[in-house]
């Protein structure tokens, strides 16, 4: 008696305590193609009639971390998918979504119909030109591309919407919807010789990165059924997490993943006080708006700051506060050795790399080095320092928030330097770096310069006695190295 009295008031307690877990569900109604890419490349649609032949391929970590759950494609690797006839990418509504994540994005394509060897007339599917994603078609317009710019080695969920009724086209990149401007005009559709294609057209216009979880519907999936893809397979509880903390323009910005619920009014955004983990409520976002907000009242400048987020059920209860996200704050100094950058780590997910970023203009950065998490300091030695600027940058690949922002950075910092060393100066002058044609470098004596690219390989050697201007306006953009007797360093090529 005592036992089930026991069991009963555990029961009664587990229904009393907050329920902050829901589960987004994933469309399966008019699924004609699914590659889920769990190992193989069979298609696990209800139909399965589209079963992968792999030419090259090989299996990789998906965007959760899950051994052999996608496909890596080298620039010369494809699959073939069987029967293509039973795909629709012509007079009918569809519907494509996918996970890609490139290293380069020259003209290629991720997932298309055409013959093996060529593209032809009505060939289509999805394409990568100029870091943009698009739906294009041989010998039909499809109207200009709308997608943004995209970045290398990231994981982008990519969705095409054809409306027939309506004859138009409409894309979502993680979860952000941009509408086609002009009118599509697609094709009938294609002819027996087409087969599916992925990571490659017939015309051999191969991709560089990995994709993951495609699919193909023959009908028009709404906003809410787009925002379940793209939250697939993540715990989605009412509890939010913040997804990064970064600086646009002069204030932090607090990103988040928005939940897939009807449950939460709105969220609330708290920021440590002057005590510390004590936080202080600072601001408010209606769970319809975009999931990011501005402390206005931030001095990235000046300090770090730390935040947390919670949301607030239409009930009026508060979830728990979220873990903290804590900004870098960076710095400088001046030594013999040349300018030290140093900053706080970046707390709120695990990261491998710090990324270092260095320009001539407040808009104008290149990425100048990277090095590992386990570090908080780098020193230049580039000796160009004058009107120069810098900023660090993390970035969290598993992050999906609001406006596609992944990365974290730092404040700008636009050192002045008012005084070195002359022993120092008197050594070597490399000047401007970054530079866009002539470079001017100072050193006393008979000297020679051998400039390198990053493969290693000498493009240019120079004799001169104290000072000389080297022509480098035929360079291509990018980063180079130097060698001046027993002096090495690095040349930006802008």
């Amino acid at each position: 008696m005592k036992k089930l009295l026991s069991l009963s008031i555990i029961a009664i307690l587990i229904m009393l305590m907050p329920v902050w877990q829901c589960q987004a569900q994933i469309p399966t109604d008019s699924l004609s193609l699914y590659y889920p890419f769990n190992g193989n490349a069979d298609d696990e649609s209800e139909f399965g009639q589209h079963d992968g032949t792999v030419f090259g391929a090989t299996l990789v970590e998906d965007r959760f971390g899950n051994p052999n759950s996608a496909y890596f494609f080298a620039g010369d690797d494809f699959i073939v998918g069987e029967n293509a006839q039973s795909i629709n990418f012509g007079t009918a509504n569809f519907t494509i979504s996918l996970w890609v994540n490139c290293l380069s994005f020259s003209e290629s394509d991720v997932f298309v119909k055409s013959p093996i060897d060529s593209w032809t007339t009505g060939s289509s599917g999805v394409k990568l030109t100029n870091n943009s994603v698009y739906f294009g078609t041989c010998g039909y317009n499809t109207g200009p591309i709308v997608t943004p710019s995209l970045s290398v080695m990231l994981w982008y969920h990519v969705v095409v919407i054809h409306d027939n009724d309506n004859n138009n086209l409409t894309y979502w990149i993680d979860a952000v919807k941009y509408e086609q401007s002009y009118v599509a005009n697609l094709p009938p559709d294609g002819n027996n010789d087409e087969v599916i294609l992925v990571g490659r057209n017939g015309e051999g216009w191969f991709l560089n990165g990995s994709i993951d979880d495609i699919r193909v519907y023959q009908r028009i999936l709404d906003s809410t059924e787009v925002l379940e893809l793209f939250n697939e397979n993540i715990s989605t509880t009412l509890q939010p997490e913040i997804c990064i903390v970064s600086i646009d323009s002069a204030f932090n910005n607090i990103i988040w993943e928005k939940q897939i619920t009807t449950e939460i009014d709105s969220f609330r955004i708290y920021r440590e006080s002057t005590q510390a983990n004590v936080f202080e409520h600072i601001g408010s976002v209606d769970y319809d708006e975009q999931s990011i907000f501005i402390d206005e009242n931030s001095m990235p400048t000046q300090r770090a700051y730390k935040y947390k987020i919670s949301a607030v059920k239409n009930d009026g209860v508060e979830t728990p506060l979220s873990e903290h996200h804590k900004t870098m704050h960076l710095m400088y100094n001046m030594s013999s050795q040349g300018l030290n950058l140093s900053w706080n780590h970046y707390e709120g997910f695990y990261f491998y790399t710090y990324y270092i970023y260095k320009g001539i203009a407040t808009n104008d950065f290149v990425l100048f080095d990277s090095i590992s998490s386990n570090f908080t300091s780098y020193t230049d030695i580039s000796q160009t320092w004058d009107n120069v600027h810098y900023y660090i940058e993390v970035r969290n690949l598993n992050c999906s928030g609001s406006r596609g922002i992944r990365v974290s950075k730092s404040n700008i910092l636009s050192p002045v330097v008012t005084s070195i060393s002359n022993n120092f100066t008197e050594k070597l002058l490399i000047y401007p770096n970054p530079v866009i044609n002539n470079l001017n470098i100072e050193k006393e004596g008979k000297n020679t310069i051998c400039i390198f690219d990053v493969n290693g390989r000498q493009i240019l050697t120079e004799e001169f006695f104290n000072k000389t201007t080297v022509d480098l306006s035929f360079l291509d953009s990018g980063f180079y190295f130097y060698r001046i007797g027993d002096k090495t360093g690095k040349i930006i090529k802008n």
